[in-house]
């Protein structure tokens, strides 16, 4: 993925809480580098909410408003392929 990229997530209802991005597989692989995340409640006006850790891939974000978009954007220095295990959402 390119810098230029982002992963969308929609929810529906919308969501408050906490919100965990776990990237790469269980073995380690496409692990995202670098980037960070951001949450929109009308998908227009968006909100950079938390990084995604450099020693584990996984981003843990805040949520004090209902919103329904999520969007991780990868900032990696080169090009990488990134797998998305699991999102979980804890109100």
């Amino acid at each position: 993925m390119g810098q230029a990229d982002s992963i969308d997530f929609s929810f529906e209802p919308a969501f408050q809480g906490t919100v965990l991005v776990k990237t790469g597989t269980i073995k380690g692989e496409f692990r995202l580098s670098s980037g960070y995340a951001e949450t929109s409640s009308d998908g227009r006006m968006w909100s950079r909410v938390a990084n995604v850790s450099r020693r584990d891939g996984v981003c843990k974000a805040s949520v004090r408003s209902p919103v329904r978009f999520l969007r991780i954007h990868p900032t990696p220095r080169n090009p990488e392929i990134v797998a998305i295990r699991e999102i979980v959402l804890i109100p």
